[in-house]
């Protein structure tokens, strides 16, 4: 199994699954033509061919590894209509059209592919009129290739990352297959079903023609012991398309249509969080362990006079929503990297320890590192201005906005706020922390491997929220909930209730609650 490369090996009880869902018996011809695109072991051939012993399959296997393709030809070689093809899926030509494609296609990023593999994703891309953008991982590609290979009435089902449901170029993949395919079936479960590769997945099954039309969403709950146990699967049901809000992802298709409407009618009436604030990302070193040091580091070569406070993660910072000097003192004492070294003042040869923590540097190759060669200097970091808040963009539990009481600095992992004039951050903050504002976060970011949610800059911008002014005594008191360690549902059923009082009736603010549960469930799997 290579995290690199793509090579995840799909589990004996998620192929059983897919084989038993394809339509084989239905396909009324002499023989199935089937194709496995990056075949790996065959397994998924394997078993279609084990479910169905009396109907004649005509099997290609394109497979890329030589090694794996020799393999597959020794496996199969008494089996006369499987043909075993050395060779790369994204090159592959077929005179002819398949019945079935089934398979698990690698999950390949763009930076570990070849140059010449990047152009010709770009021309399947182009050709399906795509976005380039769309071009960020290999699986995009072998949607499109799978597509252009199938009969008329042919079935593709893929075992797909969850970015399929969620991303911004996941958004391009979506309407293209909604375009080429009458009903499509997308399966998530409750566990992840590649442990190893902490990548979460889901099942698509797309029908190019079929009498029921439409989207389902289907979710199936595996023993959380006995992985291979299906506990439960939800009933077909149809779901609509929500286009009222471009923002909101395949993803929170797990809500009802329903619960959608309801949740896009409130924030309709709600201006964005970019009405009331600027944000923009903190400062980008191209290489914290070298720019961000602890004390320690700062004191054996001399720095103090180039040291500014930084909070470099989430982490660092978890049971308050005020960022005080005692804070940052805390980091400090703990031996956090919690110094950024601002060089930008600095002249060349004028302390002997800079200039040999300069050398160590260049030892390390940090000078090498792409942004640190477009600098004037190497070693001068644009520097980002603190703001009255701050942000961090990925978050385990909740996404949580700070205010900034001792102007710290902060890396891109956090996103600095300076509110608009006639506003105040003590108000912002109090009403971000409300159960529809939340669950928005949740519908518009996307989220990886152990329930990290993250937003990027545009997204947390857009997150609908119910401003409320408040005194400072208010928000005072409403800090030392999180001080004392006061859980977010606690803080979602006091002040979240009192900031969205002014807009709903009780009822539906339980509504909104029940919906947050549903979203919090499906990202951490509890």
């Amino acid at each position: 199994m290579s995290k690199e490369f793509g090579v995840f090996y799909t589990p004996k009880f998620l192929i059983d699954f897919i084989i038993n869902k394809l339509p084989i018996k239905n396909i009324k011809k002499q023989s199935v033509n089937v194709l496995e695109p990056s075949a790996g072991d065959g397994r998924f051939i394997d078993h279609l061919l084990r479910k169905n012993p009396r109907i004649v399959v005509d099997a290609s296997l394109v497979e890329i590894n030589k090694e794996s393709a020799s393999f597959l030809e020794d496996k199969f070689i008494n089996q006369e209509k499987i043909r075993v093809i050395n060779s790369d899926f994204l090159y592959y030509e077929s005179t002819k059209k398949f019945d079935v494609i089934v398979g698990n296609p690698p999950y390949i990023s763009k930076k570990h592919l070849t140059r010449n593999q990047i152009e010709r994703c770009r021309e399947i891309l182009s050709a399906a009129s795509i976005p380039s953008l769309a071009d960020k991982n290999i699986w995009t590609s072998f949607i499109v290739r799978c597509t252009s290979m199938l009969e008329d009435n042919g079935v593709m089902a893929l075992v797909l990352p969850f970015d399929l449901l969620q991303v911004k170029f996941g958004s391009y993949i979506q309407s293209y297959l909604t375009s080429n395919f009458s009903r499509i079936e997308i399966y998530t479960s409750n566990k992840l079903a590649f442990d190893m590769a902490e990548q979460d997945t889901i099942i698509l099954i797309a029908f190019k023609n079929s009498k029921r039309k439409g989207l389902f969403l289907n979710d199936l709950e595996f023993d959380k012991n006995k992985k291979k146990k299906l506990l439960h699967h939800t009933a077909d049901k149809c779901r609509r398309l929500i286009s009222q809000d471009e923002n909101i992802k395949w993803s929170s298709l797990t809500l009802s249509d329903c619960e959608l409407n309801f949740l896009t009618r409130l924030a309709g009436q709600l201006k964005s969080i970019g009405s009331y604030a600027t944000s923009k990302p903190g400062i980008v070193t191209a290489a914290n362990s070298f720019f961000i040091v602890s004390k320690r580091k700062i004191e054996e070569y001399s720095l103090q006079k180039y040291a500014s406070p930084i909070i470099q993660k989430s982490q660092f910072f978890q049971n308050n929503i005020v960022f005080n000097e005692s804070d940052f003192n805390e980091l400090v004492n703990s031996n956090k990297p919690s110094y950024f070294i601002d060089l930008s003042v600095y002249i060349k040869n004028s302390s002997e320890r800079v200039e040999d923590y300069l050398k160590l540097g260049e030892s390390l190759e940090i000078h090498k590192r792409y942004k640190c060669q477009r600098r004037k200097n190497w070693y001068v970091v644009p520097k980002v201005p603190p703001g009255e808040g701050f942000f961090f963009k990925r978050c385990n539990e909740y996404p949580k906005l700070h205010k900034n009481n001792f102007e710290i600095l902060t890396t891109d992992a956090a996103y600095n706020l300076v509110v608009n004039e006639g506003y105040n951050i003590e108000s912002l903050i109090y009403s971000f922390y409300n159960p529809l504002t939340l669950c928005f976060a949740e519908l518009y970011g996307r989220y990886y491997g152990g329930g990290v949610l993250e937003l990027v800059p545009n997204e947390f911008r857009r997150l609908p929220i119910p401003y409320k002014e408040i005194s400072s005594q208010l928000f005072l008191d409403f800090s030392n909930k999180f001080k004392n360690k006061a859980n977010i549902d606690e803080i979602l059923l006091s002040s979240g209730r009192d900031v969205l009082s002014d807009i709903i009736e009780e009822h539906e603010f339980i509504e909104i609650i029940n919906i947050y549960k549903k979203l919090i469930q499906r990202r951490l799997k509890s």
